[in-house]
C-alpha cells in the first residue's frame, strides 16, 4: 500500500496509473484477512470435530481452539472491515463484506457449540 502512495501523480496518466495501483493494494489489503476468516473456518470445524473424537485428557485444549479460531476471525473481519474505506470498487466491498460477515457469524455459532459441548464434558 506504500509503495502505491509514493508512486508520483504529476500527469492524468501517473494520476491514473496511481489510482490503479491504490486500488489493487487495497483489495490486497482486504483478501489477506478475509483469508483469514476463511482459515479460521476451517480451524474451528476441526476444533469441533476433534472435541468429539479427541484425547478426553485434552478437551479443553479442542475449547481453547475454537476460541482461537472465533478471535481470529473477529480481528480479521475488522481488518477487512477497515481497509473497505479506502476501497472505490463498491460491488467488490458489499460481496466480499457480506462472505466476512457470514464466516463469522458461522464462525462464532460453532465455536458457541464447541465451548458448551467441552464445558459439559469436563
Amino acid at each position: 500500500m506504500m509503495d502505491a502512495m509514493r508512486l508520483p501523480k504529476k500527469s492524468d496518466d501517473e494520476i491514473t496509473y496511481r489510482n490503479m495501483q491504490v486500488e489493487s493494494a487495497t483489495k490486497n489489503a482486504i483478501m489477506i484477512p478475509y483469508k483469514t476468516i476463511e482459515l479460521s473456518y476451517k480451524a474451528v470445524l476441526l476444533a469441533e470435530k476433534i472435541a468429539k473424537i479427541g484425547n478426553t485428557n485434552a478437551l479443553s485444549d479442542a475449547g481453547v481452539a475454537a476460541l482461537t479460531a472465533q478471535s481470529g476471525a473477529t480481528a480479521a473481519y475488522l481488518n477487512v472491515k477497515i481497509n473497505l474505506a479506502g476501497l472505490h470498487d463498491v460491488e467488490f466491498g458489499k460481496e466480499i463484506l457480506a462472505k466476512a460477515l457470514k464466516l463469522k457469524d458461522e464462525i462464532e455459532e460453532i465455536a458457541k457449540r464447541v465451548l458448551m459441548f467441552v464445558d459439559d464434558k469436563i
